[in-house]
């Protein structure tokens, strides 16, 4: 009897390769792994690297800005000069007060004490003219006479003569300014005002007793105009 044996291919070989594919794999893992890290580690490294010399640039220009403490340079014997961040100040020095001019005439060309009056009498910017003084006398008439031989006045005054009569029938006149009073009997009063003319500068001007012939007989008296 003849037996037939059937041919089995041996297929130790493909066994093993099969067996080495997982293997393969694996290393090629663990491979990919170690590139994809070390690229994420550098990659990390480089990150760390570029903020802290950003940080460090920051902390640079901040500490240069807030404390900016410098030595600028050394001195004799090797001291060392530090400049703080302190602002410099340097002391201002005020100006004397203006001094008025001085000498003869202000600015405006006229003595020092004299009021501008644009040559109108009145002050230069149109203001009012100043107020008269008012001078006020008390005279009392008599035969032959007046109590006051002189009165005192300037140019400009407001004068009011206050007249009393102790004795006749008297008045009281200076014919150049105009001036009259009424007449009274002995024991009247009476008054008379008049405003001194600038152009009486100077001048002496007579008063007296215009009734009958009191003047010549001495009732006069003499009113006084200051320069």
């Amino acid at each position: 009897m003849k037996i037939h044996k059937k041919y089995i291919p041996n297929q130790a070989p493909q066994a093993g390769f099969t067996l080495l594919l997982p293997i393969v794999a694996v290393m090629s893992l663990l491979v990919v792994g170690l590139v994809g890290w070390r690229v994420v580690a550098l990659r990390g490294a480089n990150s760390v690297s570029v903020q802290t010399s950003n940080n460090q640039a920051e902390a640079t220009n901040t500490g240069h800005d807030g404390a900016h403490s410098v030595f600028d340079a050394l001195g004799e014997g090797g001291t060392r000069v530090e400049t703080s961040d302190m602002p410099a100040t340097t002391p201002t020095q005020s100006s004397p007060p203006a001094l008025p001019a001085t000498g003869g005439a202000n600015s405006s060309g006229s003595s020092p004490g004299s009021m501008d009056t644009g040559g109108s009498g009145t002050p230069a910017g149109g203001g009012s003219p100043p107020a008269p003084v008012v001078k006020e006398f008390t005279v009392n008439m008599f035969s032959y006479g007046f109590s006051l031989s002189t009165l005192n006045v300037s140019p400009g005054d407001s004068v009011t003569i206050n007249l009393t009569n102790s004795g006749g029938f008297h008045d009281f006149v200076i014919s150049e300014l105009g001036v009259a009073s009424a007449a009274i009997n002995s024991g009247g009063t009476t008054s008379v005002s008049f405003t001194v003319p600038g152009s009486a500068a100077g001048s002496t001007y007579e008063y007296f007793c215009s009734i009958g012939s009191h003047r010549a007989q001495g009732m006069v008296g003499s009113l006084i105009v200051a320069n």
